[in-house]
Protein backbone atom coordinates (compact mmCIF):
# COMPACT_ATOMS: atom_id res chain seq x y z
CA UNK A 1 0.00 0.00 0.00
CA UNK A 2 1.44 3.10 -0.61
CA UNK A 3 0.23 5.73 2.03
CA UNK A 4 1.30 8.94 -0.12
CA UNK A 5 -1.82 7.74 -1.80
CA UNK A 6 -4.27 7.51 0.44
CA UNK A 7 -4.09 11.02 1.89
CA UNK A 8 -3.10 12.76 5.36
CA UNK A 9 -4.05 10.97 8.80
CA UNK A 10 -7.13 12.88 10.07
CA UNK A 11 -8.18 12.51 5.69
CA UNK A 12 -7.68 8.74 6.99
CA UNK A 13 -9.32 9.23 9.67
CA UNK A 14 -12.36 11.00 8.24
CA UNK A 15 -13.16 8.20 5.38
CA UNK A 16 -12.99 5.73 8.23
CA UNK A 17 -15.87 7.36 10.24
CA UNK A 18 -17.95 8.26 7.49
CA UNK A 19 -17.46 4.71 6.23
CA UNK A 20 -18.25 2.71 9.77
CA UNK A 21 -19.41 5.50 12.06
CA UNK A 22 -20.97 2.91 14.45
CA UNK A 23 -18.09 0.82 15.00
CA UNK A 24 -16.31 1.43 17.96
CA UNK A 25 -13.18 3.65 17.50
CA UNK A 26 -11.35 3.58 21.18
CA UNK A 27 -12.20 1.65 24.23
CA UNK A 28 -10.39 2.73 27.58
CA UNK A 29 -8.66 0.56 30.04
CA UNK A 30 -11.69 1.44 32.41
CA UNK A 31 -14.08 0.04 29.94
CA UNK A 32 -15.71 3.68 28.51
CA UNK A 33 -16.02 3.83 25.01
CA UNK A 34 -16.33 5.95 21.58
CA UNK A 35 -17.23 5.36 17.95
CA UNK A 36 -15.55 6.48 15.04
CA UNK A 37 -19.11 8.84 14.42
CA UNK A 38 -19.14 10.20 17.70
CA UNK A 39 -14.62 10.76 17.71
CA UNK A 40 -15.33 12.87 14.00
CA UNK A 41 -18.61 14.54 15.34
CA UNK A 42 -16.57 15.65 18.70
CA UNK A 43 -13.12 16.20 17.03
CA UNK A 44 -15.33 18.79 14.26
CA UNK A 45 -16.33 20.76 17.11
CA UNK A 46 -13.24 21.02 18.78
CA UNK A 47 -11.09 21.89 15.49
CA UNK A 48 -14.23 24.64 14.75
CA UNK A 49 -13.15 26.33 18.07
CA UNK A 50 -9.99 26.21 17.98
CA UNK A 51 -9.86 28.15 14.36
CA UNK A 52 -12.38 30.11 15.90
CA UNK A 53 -10.22 31.32 19.01
CA UNK A 54 -7.33 31.88 15.99
CA UNK A 55 -5.41 28.61 15.39
CA UNK A 56 -4.22 29.12 12.36
CA UNK A 57 -2.11 26.26 10.04
CA UNK A 58 1.18 25.90 11.17
CA UNK A 59 0.09 27.30 14.85
CA UNK A 60 2.06 25.62 17.45
CA UNK A 61 -1.00 23.70 19.95
CA UNK A 62 0.18 21.50 23.05
CA UNK A 63 -1.58 18.92 24.14
CA UNK A 64 -1.25 18.29 28.46
CA UNK A 65 -3.72 15.30 28.70
CA UNK A 66 -3.44 11.57 29.55
CA UNK A 67 -3.94 9.02 27.27
CA UNK A 68 -7.45 9.17 26.65
CA UNK A 69 -10.56 9.65 24.47
CA UNK A 70 -9.83 13.53 25.31
CA UNK A 71 -6.50 12.98 23.74
CA UNK A 72 -7.64 11.39 20.87
CA UNK A 73 -10.38 13.79 19.83
CA UNK A 74 -7.86 16.61 20.71
CA UNK A 75 -5.08 15.23 18.77
CA UNK A 76 -7.53 14.81 15.68
CA UNK A 77 -9.17 18.13 16.08
CA UNK A 78 -5.26 19.72 15.36
CA UNK A 79 -4.77 18.25 12.54
CA UNK A 80 -8.45 18.87 11.08
CA UNK A 81 -7.75 22.54 12.01
CA UNK A 82 -4.37 22.53 9.85
CA UNK A 83 -1.34 21.72 12.89
CA UNK A 84 0.88 18.94 13.12
CA UNK A 85 1.55 17.22 16.28
CA UNK A 86 4.97 16.62 17.72
CA UNK A 87 4.03 13.99 20.97
CA UNK A 88 6.96 14.44 23.91
CA UNK A 89 6.99 12.68 26.94
CA UNK A 90 7.13 14.66 30.12
CA UNK A 91 7.70 13.36 33.45
CA UNK A 92 8.07 15.31 36.29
Amino acid sequence: MDYEDEGLLHQMFIRQAETTPDKIAIVEAGGRQITFGELHGDSDILAKTLVGLGVQPDSCVGIYLNKSIEFSVTYIAILKAGNLIILQQIYW
